[in-house]
């Protein structure tokens, strides 16, 4: 989470400055948890990885065709 914290951490701290401090509507949440993916790493041969990455493609909609925001 510090990685690259000097490009990201004083933008955060501007916006901080900048909020309003009283808000009456309702606030929202955004929580993301990601996995990392690398086909290519841990010594996979590239023709492997490109496939598990056309596998992916091929189903990530209908896996997640429900789910709206």
């Amino acid at each position: 989470m510090l990685k690259a914290i000097d490009k990201w951490l004083p933008g955060y701290l501007g916006s901080i400055v900048k909020r309003p401090r009283r808000v009456d509507e309702p606030r929202h949440l955004i929580f993301c948890v990601a996995d990392h993916f690398e086909p290519l790493g841990r010594g996979i041969e590239r023709g492997a990885g490109l496939s598990m990455v056309d596998r992916w493609v091929k189903t990530y909609p209908d896996r997640f065709a429900s789910f709206r925001d």
